[in-house]
């Protein structure tokens, strides 16, 4: 289940990157498009339409996310294909193209550093703020503290995409993507969406895979600690 110890537990951890990420070395961006005519504007005209952008943003996806879970499900009962299976990939794929399609732009314009950054951030605000406050809203929407129940196919869901994101940890310790590591995370990933009935098997080769990494790296996983992914240049 998940609990509001756990929503405290997890929006702490949030709170402490956030704070961490405050005080790392800050990069002017090289503003294109519209992000360019918004970075013109005075200070304060400038926080007043990133704030609108934000409020539209929000109340967008409010308005759009019911509608379109429920059409999901609906197209997956007529189409015959498995309610959990349209969730699980289908739904992340669309709410997630935004941040994929930022990170390759960035990727293809040679600013892969960016692009990297910006998928990192992603998978902790997931990891954190976003499962952490799901019981807090449960419990909302029920008038009443309660737990979220998890049933067997979720927790080997929550198990086998907690050992991929520690995989993903070991793999870039280093600040380095090799192309067989990336091979190896394309491949049981591969493999876990044909074969989803070994996702107990599959989470344990991401770990054992990640164990390996991690021991000839241990220096660099405490430098990582100390200093961050993008470490202070020296003056």
């Amino acid at each position: 289940t998940l609990t509001l110890w756990d929503c405290l537990i997890l929006v702490a951890l949030f709170g402490a990157y956030a704070w961490r990420t405050a005080f790392m070395e800050v990069h002017e961006p090289e503003l294109v498009g519209p992000a360019r005519l918004v970075g013109a504007l005075s200070r304060g005209p400038r926080r007043i339409v990133t704030l609108l952008l934000f409020l539209y943003a929000g109340l967008v996806i409010y308005s759009s996310a019911e509608p379109f879970a429920e059409a999901l499900v609906e197209s997956g009962k007529v189409l015959g294909i498995d309610e959990f299976l349209l969730v699980q990939w289908i739904a992340p794929l669309a709410s997630e193209a935004p941040e994929f399609i930022i990170a390759a732009l960035w990727t293809l314009r040679g600013d892969a550093k960016l692009a990297l950054g910006a998928l990192i951030s992603s998978k902790v605000n997931q990891w954190t703020l976003l499962v952490g406050t799901i019981p807090l809203v449960y419990s909302i929407s029920l008038g009443a503290i309660g737990e979220v129940p998890l049933d067997t196919r979720q927790n080997h869901e929550i198990l086998l995409t907690a050992a991929q994101s520690i995989f993903a940890v070991a793999m870039l310790v280093d600040l380095r993507v090799r192309l067989w590591e990336m091979g190896v995370l394309f491949g049981l990933f591969i493999v876990q969406f044909l074969y989803p009935d070994i996702r107990v098997e599959v989470s344990i080769a991401y770990l054992i895979l990640a164990l390996a990494l991690l021991v000839p790296r241990w220096r660099n996983l405490g430098r990582l600690m100390k200093e961050g992914p993008f470490p202070r240049r020296a003056a």
